[in-house]
């Protein structure tokens, strides 16, 4: 007796009875020319430190689930996992150490624990575990404690840079946009390749997860400025108003502030320009000619927005300005000692 099979392209091949299925398949993909089926990925079995933590995992649970019982009654609940957003909080804040650190601390236990006087051995063991809490959080917190741990390594970040692990302490007050941004990427790639490098297990994947911490966290540094700059000047006018309704007079003493500094004349130089001013009878000079560009300005927005500022600035300056000849007059006569007119002096010559 025969086995009679109908290939994909209705040709029928014959094979002896008793022939099995995966010689019949293999022959009819040679023969009609079939792809062979896709193969899955084998699932990555965990090493013996790993399975040891997992036994080790496995072995508590029904622990917790008797003190679970006995807290809520004998209702049967699951425990709720190994850790939750205290270590993913934790996790953050040490910029990801806190695996290895704690794996250090407890190596020379699992070393007692595990019988070996190999301190690798221990730490191997005691990081194992340590990396499937940490697993285990993450499955339990979700995004919620992704947040937490992103919020730990703000504030860990922050905290370094107030200490003067920053590269911006090298860039000068006035330092533009550009290169604070570069600064920021740099200081947000040196965190990244640090955190990335604590995930890791063994050199080369340390190495390896350090560089792509690294770009990730250049990238994320360098949008920072420029999303501040841009949401700085989108709310600053707001921001600016309300401060100003808020306490006027701090807010006029911030901006002249402001002006001074960027004028670049110190305090007492500009007080001595004013009053250098008067005493040669410029009474119209005022602080804002002193600072020069950065007052102008300064005098210019008061005199656009309305109120009494505005009423007062425009007042002073049409006075000034009516005033112009008479005091230009009185300046070339002091200068060139004439202080007649050229028409007075011509009508006293001829009478």
């Amino acid at each position: 007796m025969t086995i009679l099979v109908k290939g994909p392209n209705g040709a029928t091949v014959q094979f002896p009875d008793g022939t099995d299925a995966a010689t019949i398949d293999g022959a009819m993909r040679q023969i009609t020319g079939a792809p062979a089926a896709a193969q899955a990925e084998p699932v990555p079995q965990p090493d013996k430190y790993q399975q040891a933590a997992i036994e080790e995992r496995n072995s508590l649970l029904p622990k917790q689930r008797g003190i679970s019982d006995l807290v809520t009654g004998g209702s049967g609940s699951a425990p709720t996992g190994d850790a939750g957003f205290t270590r993913r909080l934790a996790h953050g804040a040490t910029l990801g150490a806190d695996n290895t650190i704690l794996a250090a601390m407890e190596t020379p236990l699992e070393m007692i624990k595990r019988g070996t006087f190999d301190p690798r051995e221990g730490y191997n063991y005691a990081k194992a575990r340590e990396d499937l809490i940490m697993d285990e959080a993450r499955k339990n917190t979700g995004m919620l404690g992704t947040a937490a741990e992103v919020l730990g390594g703000g504030v860990s970040g922050a905290g370094l840079a107030s200490g003067g692990l920053t590269t911006a302490r090298m860039l000068a007050p006035e330092a533009g946009l550009l290169a604070r941004t570069a600064s920021s990427a740099a200081d947000a790639a040196g965190f990244g390749a640090f955190s990335g490098a604590m995930e890791g297990n063994g050199l080369a994947e340390r190495a390896t997860n350090a560089g792509k911490g690294a770009l990730v966290g250049a990238a994320a540094g360098g949008i920072i400025p420029p999303a501040l700059a841009l949401g700085g000047a989108a709310v600053a006018p707001v921001v600016s108003n309300i401060r100003a309704r808020a306490n006027p007079q701090a807010y006029a003493e911030g901006q002249v502030a402001r002006a001074i500094h960027e004028s670049g004349v110190s305090p007492n130089q500009l007080s001595l320009d004013v009053l250098q001013a008067g005493n040669e009878g410029q009474g119209a000079f005022t602080l804002a000619d002193a600072m020069g560009n950065p007052g102008q300005r300064m005098l210019s927005t008061v005199a656009r927005a309305p109120g009494e500022g505005r009423t007062a600035v425009v007042d002073a300056l049409e006075g000034r300005q009516a005033d112009q000849g008479r005091r230009v007059a009185s300046a070339l006569a002091e200068g060139f000692d004439a202080p007649q007119t050229a028409a007075q002096q011509r009508t006293a010559m001829e009478g």
